[in-house]
């Protein structure tokens, strides 16, 4: 729970600290590595024995969500889903917004996660809600997951949708009229 009220601080509060500025590359750096721990997540954790989906977390990684268990390691969290994962399984990721930290950047996004049956036939959807991640980078400057948050939909807490505080990475370009 401390780390539930740690995470919620840390996260929706101002930080004291000035944010780094990110690069073009950054954004994209973590929005690749948040692709690809839902890519291998669904795709590739039994094959290859969760080495994509532990590559996408820093070493002092943690993983928490409502209602369920929570993970202080990658190796503890490929180890749980060895017996979980069910084939099928995939994730849709929408509205992912980046924010820059004094530490790195945090992340938040609406996920869906739903099965397609191995024989075909209508999906099931099996959670949905935000998750919010904290990046940095790692020792050799690649960017990992320090924490990811599933928020379970349906609760009594209200969903904590992120301030815009800047102006967007890319400049508007004026239109002209016709």
């Amino acid at each position: 729970m401390r780390t539930i009220l740690a995470l919620g601080t840390l996260l929706l509060s101002g930080a004291a600290a000035q944010a780094q500025s990110l690069t073009i590359d950054d954004y994209v750096q973590i929005r690749q590595v948040a692709q690809y721990y839902n890519l291998a997540y669904d795709n590739t954790i039994k094959q290859d024995k969760g080495a994509t989906v532990r590559r996408a977390f820093i070493p002092d990684m943690n993983f928490t969500r409502d209602g369920g268990p929570n993970w202080y390691s990658a190796q503890e969290f490929v180890d749980y889903t060895q017996n979980t994962v069910k084939p099928g399984t995939h994730h849709y990721d929408s509205n992912i917004v980046i924010v820059p930290t004094p530490e790195g950047a945090r992340t938040f996004c609406y996920t869906i996660v739903y099965s397609v049956p191995p024989e075909g036939g209508p999906i099931k959807i099996g959670s949905g809600g935000p998750i919010y991640m904290l990046f940095e980078k790692d020792p050799v400057g690649g960017w990992g997951i320090k924490h990811r948050y599933n928020f379970t939909s349906g609760g009594t807490k209200p969903v904590e949708v992120p301030t815009f505080p800047g102006k967007p990475i890319a400049p508007v370009l004026a239109r002209s009229e016709e």
